[in-house]
C-alpha cells in the first residue's frame, strides 16, 4: 500500500468534469449534470462520517471565478438551470462564501441551487447573500434530538444550536431539508423519542431519516470493531 500522494493545493488546476463522456449522456436530466464542488474537505470530527476517507480534514477551495465559469459552461452545454453544491459543508469560510454569492449575483447566471451546511455556520448575512444568488434549498445534518447522542458522535452541536440554525433558514424563506439517523450505538428509546420531538419542533420542509450504518474507515466503525460488535 503506497503512501497517499500530497493533495492538490490549487483545485483550479483540475479540468471541469468531462460530463460529455458519460454513457448515454443525452438521456440525463439537465439538473443531474449540474453538480458542483466549491471546496473539498471538512474539518469537523463527526465520527460516523466517511468523507475524511476521501477528502481528509484539510479544506481546499476553488476560486469564485472558476465556479462561475463551470456554472456558465454547464448551463450553456446542457441547458441546466438548477445546480447542487456537493461540498461537505457549504460556507465553511463565511467571507469566501459571501464573496462567491455576490459574484454569482453580479454574473446574472439565471440559476437556482442548493447545498449542504451546518446550523452553526448560518447567519443572516450569509443566508441573505445565498438567497440573492439563487439558493432555494439547504440541507442540514441534525442526526439526533438527544444532546447526549450528539456529544457521543462528536457532532460539535447541541439541539439548541440546531434549532437556531433551522429558524434562521426558514426566516429567509428557503426550503429546509434535515437529515436524521436512528440506531446510533449509544442511543436509547428515550433518545429516539427526543429525536421525534426535535423533528416536530423543527418542522422542516422535508426530513430524510436513515438507519445508522457504520462506514469502514470511520472512527465509529473502529470503535465498534474494537468492542467486538463488528
Amino acid at each position: 500500500h503506497n503512501s497517499p500522494r500530497p493533495l492538490i493545493a490549487d483545485l483550479d488546476e483540475l479540468p471541469f468534469p468531462a460530463r460529455n463522456c458519460l454513457y448515454d449522456v443525452e438521456n440525463y436530466e439537465p439538473h443531474a449534470l449540474a453538480k458542483l464542488f466549491a471546496s473539498r474537505g471538512c474539518p469537523y470530527q463527526c465520527n460516523y462520517c466517511g468523507t475524511q476517507n476521501i477528502w481528509t480534514f484539510e479544506v481546499r477551495h476553488h476560486s469564485e471565478e472558476r465556479i462561475i465559469e463551470e456554472i456558465s459552461h454547464v448551463k450553456q452545454e446542457f441547458d441546466a438551470t438548477y445546480f447542487t453544491f456537493f461540498d461537505d459543508v457549504f460556507g465553511l469560510d463565511r467571507k469566501r462564501a459571501i464573496k462567491l454569492c455576490r459574484k454569482m449575483r453580479q454574473a446574472q447566471l439565471g440559476i437556482r441551487w442548493d447545498c449542504l451546511t451546518r446550523s452553526n455556520l448560518v447567519t443572516d448575512e450569509l443566508l441573505s447573500a445565498m438567497k440573492q444568488a439563487g439558493c432555494a434549498k439547504i440541507d442540514m445534518g441534525v442526526e439526533s434530538g438527544s444532546d447526549k447522542v450528539l456529544k457521543d458522535t462528536k457532532k460539535g452541536l447541541d439541539t439548541e444550536k440546531i434549532l437556531e440554525g433551522a429558524r434562521l433558514i426558514k426566516k429567509h424563506g428557503m426550503f429546509l431539508y434535515t437529515f436524521f439517523m436512528v440506531g446510533l450505538p449509544t442511543e436509547t428509546e428515550e433518545d429516539v423519542e427526543q429525536t421525534l420531538s426535535l423533528l416536530e419542533e423543527l418542522k422542516p420542509d422535508w426530513a430524510g431519516i436513515s438507519i445508522f450504518t457504520p462506514i469502514p474507515g470511520t472512527a465509529i466503525y473502529k470503535d465498534l470493531q474494537a468492542q467486538g460488535h463488528i
